[in-house]
Formats: C-alpha cells, sequence, structure tokens
C-alpha cells in the first residue's frame, strides 16, 4: 500500500473508526504503520516484550530507541506513531513561529502529526504511572521546520 493520504475529515474519522491510534497493550493499533508509507530509511515491525503486539518503526533511530524502552524497568507500556490531532492552538503556534503547519498534499486539511512514542512510565510498583512523549529525530531533520512531513 502507498502512503495513507486523508482528502476529508470523513476519511480520518473513518481511520479513529476503524481504532487506529487508540489502545494499550496488544490492543493498540498505531496511527501509521509501516506498510502505509514509504522509508526513506529501514522500517521494521518488531516483536513487543511489554505490549505483546508489533511495533511500527519507521527508522533506525525509532528501532533502537524501541529497544531501549524496551529493557527499561520503568517502561510499562509502549505506543508508537501515536496520533497528535491538529487543534486551532498548535495551528497559531506554528504560525506564530513561522511555520507552515502540513497539510495534506492537495487539501486544506490539516495533517495528523505522530509521535514516535507515547511511553507509559511507572517508577516503581504501587507509583502512579505517567505518559511521556518521546520524538526520535536525526539531527539533519530538524534544519527546515517548512521542509514538510
Amino acid at each position: 500500500m502507498g502512503k495513507r493520504i486523508f482528502k476529508t475529515n470523513a476519511d480520518i474519522a473513518r481511520h479513529i473508526k476503524a481504532g487506529f491510534g487508540q489502545g494499550e497493550g496488544v490492543s493498540y493499533k498505531p496511527w501509521v504503520r509501516v506498510q502505509d508509507i514509504p522509508s526513506t530509511g529501514r522500517s521494521r515491525k518488531v516483536p513487543g516484550i511489554k505490549s505483546g503486539r508489533l511495533h511500527h518503526t519507521l527508522s533506525d533511530l525509532e528501532y533502537h530507541y524501541l529497544l531501549l524502552l524496551e529493557f527499561s524497568d520503568e517502561v510499562v507500556d509502549i505506543r508508537e506513531q501515536f496520533p497528535l490531532f491538529p487543534k486551532a492552538r498548535s495551528r497559531d503556534i506554528a504560525a506564530e513561529m513561522g511555520i507552515r503547519y502540513p497539510m495534506y498534499v492537495g487539501t486544506q486539511l490539516p495533517y495528523v502529526m505522530t509521535s514516535d512514542f507515547l511511553v507509559t512510565v511507572q517508577d516503581s510498583p504501587g507509583d502512579k504511572k505517567r505518559l511521556t512523549v518521546r520524538t526520535c529525530k536525526y539531527e539533519r531533520e530538524l534544519s527546515d521546520p517548512n521542509r514538510g512531513p
């Protein structure tokens, strides 16, 4: 399958209804899967020890970070390619910084960006669980914020 492109809000709603970007542990479905987009590097489907499901990593960097998370005693759950739905505030922040908020090709539909990882962490048994968001990017990918997704 080629790159998934949404043309309308209804397309995004169908993707959500199908369960993508939702769930925890074994029931989580990444918003973006390896087969959904062309990769400029090596993408992988990696069996998860903690989650009991396949993880979809889109680069060597994401894969190596996933391995670190798998072996951390504090990590309880790992959700990769987690959707960050476009909100007016995020578009306003981008505009204030002079960064063009990305739209799906050929549309005026704001792009659903993803964080590489949403990680559930618990410092020790009995402690409150908390969420952390992590994005893994190579330095060369950080140079031009208007380059687009």
